[in-house]
């Protein structure tokens, strides 16, 4: 059994962050933390994570049911987020230009839910983040609501279109039974 390639080059080694400020080595994050049980043999993989609004040190949620939660894709532990922008109504919350940040989230939340592990879906993930880009940001984006429909997405429903997105282009090309494992009622991720 050996530890992480991809997180440990000898000087760096990998930190769970624990959410309340403390930093613990493990150096079995990649698999959970149990590497008995758990594998990831490439380390590639895109898992759909949550946590709590108002900032990174929130602890971790489950990414379904309770809206007041901030969604965040974790692909082979690279992170995207989807996020207000600081000017604009309400701290931007209310309407704002959107931005992707690809840091300042835990890649290895312990809520993530795993959406696809085969690591071609990697790449089909990360061109529809591009496709998607930063459009307008509103909390109240969703589906059936006025803002959606003018083109504004919150960090659930950016989440789940660039998933719908990467699942459309990577199902024309590839199969994986494995893949869109998550369910909780998500027509768009699930099989």
């Amino acid at each position: 059994m050996t530890r992480d390639p991809i997180e440990e080059d000898g000087s760096k080694i990998f930190r769970k962050e624990t959410y309340k400020g403390s930093a613990d080595i493990n150096l079995y994050g990649f698999v959970g933390g149990n590497p008995v049980i758990l594998t990831d043999p490439l380390g590639l993989w895109v898992r759909l994570c949550g946590r709590k609004l108002n900032g990174i040190n929130k602890p971790p949620v489950e990414p379904h049911g309770n809206t007041l939660r901030h969604d965040y894709l974790s692909v082979s532990n690279s992170i995207l987020s989807f996020q207000a922008g600081k000017n604009g109504p309400g701290g931007g919350i209310v309407w704002s230009d959107g931005q992707v940040d690809r840091q300042n989230e835990h890649p290895i939340n312990p809520k993530c839910e795993m959406v696809c592990d085969d690591p071609n879906f990697d790449q089909y993930v990360l061109d529809a983040a591009v496709q998607v880009g930063a459009p307008k940001y509103n909390i109240i984006a969703y589906p059936g609501i006025f803002t959606y429909f003018l083109g504004a997405r919150n960090c659930q429903t950016w989440a789940r279109e660039v998933l719908q997105k990467a699942k459309k282009e990577y199902l024309k090309i590839e199969n994986c039974p494995k893949c869109f494992i998550v369910s909780h009622g998500d027509e768009m991720i699930a099989p």
